[in-house]
């Protein structure tokens, strides 16, 4: 029945509605009817997803829903207090959308063999969801990033989704050629690489997406889609070169954005000095730092900081606000939070009973990882900010949709895998795998 992540569950919602109980008090000084409102209506969300859990997935992990739900509240709870009750409750139809999307994946999907049979299919459509925003009429460019599609009220981020069903496609492909990509290789300048038959493939795939992204200013997602891919192949493959040439090619590729692009340039000299342009460029950045410093160990108290100085605090520096009213010790839970969803991903691919399921599962990893270390890295000033959203956290729906998705794809993986150990066979069908030459 679930026992753990129901009561789990209980505790979330429970500390949910304190939240916003407190925001209420301390930043308007009364309760108001929406505050109770919207954390109810999240607990019924949560708690329906885990009915669904207990009859169409009963094996899977009892931590990760919990863990999920608490960064996704907090982020609506974060939103109530920076927007107000209006932007809240748009981000509890979004909270709506993604878990109805997520219980789609966990009811339809009858298990992940059918996603890695036809991995350039996943791959040519996340081409077209990145490509999606050059679309006329229906596309469009919001601060100079040409990443969005919108129709009347509603915008989509297509980019969000591409790194779904590119993750099954990079994962699919790997898992088929994953003996021919390791063993068979030819050496280029001292260099052990595969046959290009073998890598082409997925490197053509992997430089449109590069360029397509590239063209629409998107270098954050450029990043993240350049260093997921050589962390998959390397998990694939084994071989630390490929550690070596992604590292000197986003180095080079790094030097060459900063000479090409004015914003990338922009951006770089702020991680560098943020106070050098304190009332223009650095603003935004100088800001979130004064609110990290200000909210010290225990943080001002919800309701009590002044994240609202910071320009888009809802969104791209909704960590930065987080620090600032909950203290570093709020900070650390909610890193530890990430940990643990990042950790569970990690685990699903370890005991993986077949190669595709361990790369989808190290795919997802690998995505929310990253995404994590670049958003909080540079909200804090440790890294270049690159305008990538905070995973569960930030206002918006297209991220949401897709994390929980892929929430939903380890779910299936989880409760697979366990159905799958309880059936012995003599050898997996990776164990005897043929190489294709």
């Amino acid at each position: 029945m679930r026992r753990t992540e129901q009561r789990l569950l209980i505790l979330a919602s429970l500390v949910n509605l304190a939240s916003f109980l407190i925001i209420d008090l301390s930043a308007r000084g009364y309760f108001s009817v929406i505050g109770f409102v919207i954390p109810l209506a999240l607990a019924g969300i949560f708690f329906g997803f885990h009915f669904i859990l207990v009859k169409y997935r009963p094996a899977a992990d009892q931590l990760l829903l919990p863990a999920a739900a608490i960064l996704t509240a907090l982020g609506v709870a974060m939103i109530y207090r920076l927007t107000g009750g209006t932007g809240a409750l748009q981000q509890t139809i979004w909270v709506f959308i993604s878990l109805i999307a997520a219980a789609v994946v966990l009811i339809k999907l009858p298990n992940t063999r059918v996603l890695l049979r036809t991995p350039l299919v996943f791959m040519l459509a996340g081409l077209l969801l990145l490509a999606a925003p050059f679309l006329p009429v229906i596309g469009a460019t919001i601060n100079g990033a040409t990443l969005w599609l919108r129709v009347g009220p509603l915008s989509l981020q297509p980019a969000e989704f591409a790194k779904v069903v590119l993750i099954i496609g990079f994962a699919g492909y790997l898992a088929k050629h994953q003996s021919q990509l390791t063993f068979i290789q030819r050496k280029i300048l001292g260099i052990e690489l595969p046959r290009a038959k073998d890598i082409l493939p997925l490197l053509i795939v992997w430089a449109v997406s590069l360029i397509i992204l590239v063209g629409q200013r998107d270098l954050g997602t450029s990043l993240l889609f350049f260093a997921s891919a050589v962390l998959l192949l390397y998990i694939t493959t084994a071989r630390s070169s490929w550690l070596v040439i992604g590292f000197v090619l986003l180095i080079l590729g790094g030097a060459a954005a900063t000479a090409i692009f004015d914003h990338v340039q922009q951006r770089f000299n702020i991680w560098l000095d943020p106070f050098a342009d304190v009332a223009g460029s650095g603003f935004q950045v100088v800001q979130a730092i004064y609110g990290f410093a200000a909210g010290g160990i225990f943080g001002t108290g919800l309701g009590k900081g002044n994240s609202n100085l910071v320009p888009y605090a809802e969104s791209d520096f909704i960590f930065a606000a987080i620090a600032e009213e909950l203290g570093l010790v709020g900070a650390a839970a909610v890193i530890l939070l990430y940990g643990l969803v990042i950790t569970k991903a990690i685990k699903t691919a370890a005991v993986g009973r077949s190669a595709g399921n361990s790369l989808i599962a190290s795919g997802i990893a690998i995505f929310m990882f990253l995404q994590v270390l670049i958003t909080v890295g540079g909200v804090s000033g440790a890294l270049p900010i690159t305008g990538l959203t905070t995973i569960f956290l930030s206002a918006g729906g297209s991220s949401l949709v897709a994390s929980w998705i892929l929430i939903a794809i380890l779910f299936v993986l989880q409760d697979q895998d366990h159905a799958l150990s309880n059936i012995t066979t003599p050898l997996s069908d990776d164990q005897t795998r043929a190489i294709k030459l």
